[in-house]
Order: structure tokens, then C-alpha cells, then sequence
């Protein structure tokens, strides 16, 4: 638990952002926008006292505890014409700083498990630490393993704060233009914290509470950590937690065993595991998909989290998974 900590403002953008997809969401699908006409809006936000106690009451259950104090202002300027969505803008502005008096008790409950670890009651099922058989620390994993999550799910990890806001403008630009919530905008953090704390309802609540357990988990742990956390709870397909299980379901062998094409076929099973282990469940990869883990292997060359003779290798192999009993 972190006492008095003072947090920049500007790691509440998600805030700002989500609040602002929903506002243009619903002036589209209620007509408010105007075909031609470019159009701005604005939102702020103050009181941190109240803030919280305003929210939902499912809000203030999951997080309960919490405790904030000062002033939180904050807006958001968004130019558009809704005939030519992809040239939206977004323009953030963030004022004052406040004080997190105490930490939300879902996160105070795992904390010993989070940054260290240790067991605690709350974590006895979570591959937390070394205390749990399914636990792999990113040391143990070959290097590659990391880096095909980080191109696939979160190019600019190391460098945000927990939420990338360009990929906030592309999916909102994405959901505009088909009038629907049909793509996210997850970093790896955002998804640690909706695995470790959350439903999987797609909810403006639950982003909401999302939001927060996620700056809280960027601002308590390092980056390293998160990325191991987020690999090791990961849902990989039906009963599969963690990529260590997932090593196994698939290919019968441990993470360090793994080869490059097999962590880019895990990687690629992230967003939408149970679905993808359905189609691949016996054991065969269709070659529009052994091509798009070459796609995946290639960026990661281009972005140096693969070498020239791995991709090479790589290429001149095709993936081979073990059947699936499970349905």
C-alpha cells in the first residue's frame, strides 16, 4: 500500500479518452453528428473526494478502499467530421496533481503476491510467484517468448504509462466508422488488470475500474513485472492459464523449449483464445494462419526483438500443435 503518493495527472488519459469514445459514440448512433461538418467537444472533471462516491455502485464496490484526495481537472478536445473519421484528433489537457491516500482492497489483498511474490490467501490459485508449480519468471522464458506478446499485443509497452493513446485514437476511429464497440484499444497492463480483478463484461463501468487498477498496477510495479504477471495469467484457451500451461496444451513441452514460430502462435491466441484453440484443435494450422505467424516473426525482426537467423529459421519451418481433446 502506498501512503501520500503524488501521481501525474496525465496517467488518468484513458479516463479522458473513454469517457470521450462514449460521448461520440452515442452522438452517433443517436444522430447528433452532423455528415460534413467538423465539430469539437470538451469534458472536465474536478473533485477526487467526490469523484469516486458519484461512480455506479458496482464501481465502488470493486473499488472500495481506495482513497483519493486533492483536485483532479482535466479535458478533452475532439476535432472531427464524421465523414472522414480517420482524421479524428485528440487533445488532451491535464491539470493539478492529487494524493492516493489508500490503496483499492482487491489490490491491497494481492499486493505481497503482486510485488514480490509471496503467497497470500487471495493468491493461492494465481501463478503469482514461485510458490506456484505454473509460475514461469521472465528469466526462465527465452527471449522471444516476451517479445512476440509485446509486437502483437503492445508495441510501445515500455514507453507508456499503461495506456497508448494512439491506439485509443485507432480504435476509436475503427468503432466510429462501424457504429459499434467491436475493437479495443488493451495494453498489457490494461489486461493484467482486467485478469487479475475483473469480469469479462464489456462494460463502460468496468473500463472505468479497469482504468484505475491499471494506473495503480503502472505505478506500484516495474515494467518488468507487469509483463510477467500478464504472461503468466494470460488466458490462452479453455482451462489455459499462463503461458507455461499453454506450452504444454500445445506443444507438450515447457516455455524454455519453445521455438519462435511457437511463441508467435501464443501471442496471436490472445485475442481470442477460446475461439482460435476451437479452430486448431486438431492440430492442423491452415496456411492463411501459418502466414500470419510469419507476418508476426517478421515485425518482430523489423523492430529488433528477433534476429535475422531466427526469423530465417523460422520461415523455413511450419508450426505442428498437438490435438486438443478438450471440445
Amino acid at each position: 500500500m502506498i501512503d501520500g503518493e503524488a501521481m501525474s495527472l496525465s496517467r488518468k488519459i484513458w479516463t479522458i479518452a473513454a469517457a470521450g469514445a462514449a460521448l461520440l459514440l452515442a452522438r452517433v448512433f443517436t444522430q447528433e453528428v452532423k455528415p460534413g461538418v467538423r465539430q469539437a467537444m470538451e469534458d472536465t472533471l474536478v473533485d477526487t473526494a467526490n469523484l469516486l462516491a458519484a461512480q455506479a455502485a458496482p464501481v465502488r464496490k470493486v473499488l472500495d478502499g481506495l482513497a483519493l484526495a486533492g483536485r483532479l481537472g482535466f479535458s478533452l478536445k475532439s476535432s472531427f467530421d464524421a465523414t472522414a473519421w480517420d482524421a479524428l484528433s485528440l487533445d488532451v489537457s491535464i491539470a493539478p496533481r492529487c494524493t492516493v491516500k489508500s490503496e483499492p482492497l482487491v489490490f491491497s489483498h494481492l499486493a505481497p503476491a503482486l510485488l514480490a511474490g509471496n503467497l497470500v490467501a487471495q493468491a493461492v490459485n494465481l501463478p503469482l510467484g514461485k510458490y506456484h508449480p505454473d509460475f514461469t519468471s521472465l528469466a526462465e522464458m527465452p527471449k522471444h517468448l516476451p517479445m512476440a506478446f509485446l509486437t502483437s499485443e503492445d508495441s510501445h509497452f515500455y514507453s507508456h504509462n499503461g495506456f497508448d493513446v494512439e491506439m485509443i485514437r485507432h480504435a476509436l476511429v475503427q468503432n466510429l466508422e462501424t457504429q459499434t464497440f467491436g475493437r479495443g484499444a488493451s495494453t498489457i497492463t490494461q489486461q493484467l488488470a482486467k485478469n487479475l480483478f475483473l469480469t469479462q463484461h464489456r462494460t463502460l463501468a468496468r473500463k472505468l475500474e479497469e482504468t484505475v487498477l491499471t494506473w495503480r498496477l503502472n505505478n506500484l510495479l516495474s515494467k518488468d513485472r507487469i509483463l510477467e504477471l500478464y504472461l503468466n495469467v494470460i488466458d490462452l484457451g479453455p482451462g489455459i492459464r499462463g503461458v507455461r500451461q499453454a506450452s504444454r496444451a500445445y506443444f507438450g513441452k515447457g516455455p524454455a523449449q519453445l521455438r519462435p514460430i511457437e511463441s508467435a502462435y501464443l501471442a496471436t491466441l490472445a485475442p481470442n483464445p477460446h475461439v482460435l484453440a476451437r479452430r486448431f484443435r486438431d492440430g492442423h494450422v491452415d496456411d492463411g494462419w501459418q502466414q500470419r505467424l510469419y507476418d508476426l516473426l517478421a515485425m518482430m525482426n523489423r523492430s529488433g526483438r528477433l534476429s535475422a537467423a531466427d526469423l530465417a529459421a523460422a520461415r523455413a519451418s511450419r508450426l505442428s500443435l498437438r490435438r486438443m481433446n478438450r471440445p
